[in-house]
C-alpha cells in the first residue's frame, strides 16, 4: 500500500525539521504551510523528498488537511501534527491495522496523565459527546495522529477549516460503517505551546451539540 503523510504546519519553524527526520523516504510526505508568519516552509522545503504546499494566509487545520487530501496520491493518509508532539517514528504502528485489513481508520491515543488540564477537560466532555453521537466510547477522538484509507476518506464530505474537522471526520467516518481502531502512541507536550484555547474548546462543544441534535433528529 502507498502511504502519504499529511502534516499541517502554523508557525512549526521550529519543530518542522525534527518532525520530518523520522519519516521515511518510501513516504510521500506533503506539508501543508497554513498561511505561517515564520520559516516554516522554508524549514520543510530543506527535505527536498517532501512536498510543501502553502495557504496565502490562515486557513485553519481542517482546510490544512483537505488541502493535503487533495493533493496526496497514497492508499492510506496518515495525519500528523507539525508541532513535534508526537514522535513520527510510530507512524508504521497506525499503519499496521490497515495494512492487515483490521481497520480503515486507526487513532492514537495519548496518555491522558501527560496531557493538559485544559485538553484533558475538553477531551472528556468530547469523549461524551461522541459516545452520544455515534454509540461508541473513543479513548482520544481529539487526535491528531489518525491514519485512514483513502477510499474511507472518499466516502465523507468534509465541511469545517479549522481544527473540528478531526472530529467532523470522525462522526462521519463512524456514520459509514467504518471500521476504527486505536493504539497507544507516545506524546511529548513540552515540545511546543498548543493553540488549542478555551475559545477553541467551547467551539468545539457547540459544534458536538449541533451535531448531537442533528443525529438525533435524524433517527
Amino acid at each position: 500500500m502507498q502511504v502519504s503523510i499529511i502534516i499541517p504546519a502554523y508557525n512549526e519553524e521550529k519543530f518542522i525539521g525534527s518532525v520530518l527526520k523520522s519519516i521515511p523516504r518510501a513516504y510521500e510526505t506533503i506539508v501543508v504551510d497554513d498561511g505561517s508568519t515564520d520559516k516554516t516552509k522554508q524549514a520543510a522545503e530543506k527535505f527536498p523528498q517532501v512536498k510543501v504546499i502553502t495557504h496565502p494566509k490562515k486557513s485553519g487545520k481542517g482546510a490544512a488537511i483537505k488541502t493535503g487530501i487533495k493533493n496526496s496520491t497514497g492508499e492510506v493518509l496518515v495525519f500528523l501534527d507539525g508541532d513535534g508532539q508526537f514522535n513520527s517514528s510510530e507512524i508504521q504502528k497506525l499503519i499496521t491495522p490497515i495494512q492487515e485489513n483490521k481497520a480503515d481508520l486507526v487513532l492514537g491515543v495519548r496518555d491522558f496523565n501527560l496531557i493538559p488540564l485544559k485538553r484533558r477537560i475538553t477531551n472528556e466532555l468530547t469523549r461524551f459527546a461522541m459516545w452520544l453521537i455515534t454509540d461508541k466510547k473513543f479513548r482520544d477522538p481529539l487526535v491528531g495522529f489518525r491514519a485512514v484509507t483513502r477510499d474511507s476518506i472518499k466516502s465523507i464530505e468534509l465541511i469545517g477549516d479549522d481544527f473540528r474537522t478531526e472530529t467532523e471526520m470522525l462522526i462521519k467516518l463512524k456514520k459509514t460503517g467504518c471500521r476504527i481502531t486505536e493504539t497507544p502512541v507516545s506524546i511529548n507536550y513540552k515540545a511546543n505551546k498548543s493553540y488549542f484555547s478555551i475559545r477553541d474548546g467551547i467551539k468545539l462543544v457547540s459544534f458536538l451539540i449541533m451535531m448531537l441534535i442533528t443525529s438525533r433528529l435524524g433517527d
